[in-house]
């Protein structure tokens, strides 16, 4: 997958490509924060110039827009407790929960949801309360879609805070 930026100036903007299965590439574009246009390209279609992908990435580069390294992203950690009253969420929900906000972030060119080993889920002492960090390219725009996304599911038991890579979170 090819990640690229534009985050100068008024209108922040977001171009990614990838392979699906079938060999065909999805590019996928947009303001940042939308969920933008999308488009496919076909290595194997008759009608299609095999370069045709790399002159639309030369030309993003060329309009501005560069790659991020993910670890000079913003990292958020969204925290939540369900709702009075509302059961605790068990395993599959909360794994279902954290696709559907990776889904979100990555629609809408905002970052991803970091996995792996103890990254994705931390579950509190008390059982209720879930833990997701995120590396996201515009932390603002990314709580507000955080929010829209899970404040349904969770109304006033969701937090999203800045924090460093050790967890700590920023001051501010």
């Amino acid at each position: 997958m090819l990640k690229l930026y534009r985050l100068d100036g008024p209108h922040k903007a977001y171009w990614q490509t990838w392979q699906d299965t079938s060999g065909e590439h999805i590019v996928h574009w947009g303001a940042l924060g939308t969920l933008g246009d999308s488009k496919s390209f076909h290595p194997l279609h008759p009608n299609r110039d095999p370069l045709a992908l790399q002159a639309e990435i030369d030309a993003q580069r060329a309009a501005g827009f560069v790659e991020i390294d993910v670890d000079a992203m913003d990292r958020l950690r969204v925290q939540g407790r369900p709702a009075p009253g509302a059961a605790p969420l068990a395993a599959e929900p909360l794994q279902r929960t954290l696709h559907e906000l990776d889904r979100r972030l990555g629609d809408t060119g905002l970052g991803q949801c970091e996995t792996g080993p103890g990254s994705a889920i931390a579950a509190a002492s008390d059982g209720d309360a879930w833990t997701f960090h995120c590396r996201v390219v515009d932390g603002a725009l990314a709580r507000s879609c955080i929010t829209q996304a899970l404040k349904a599911w969770f109304g006033g038991g969701l937090s999203i805070e800045p924090v460093d890579d050790d967890g700590r979170v920023l001051a501010g």
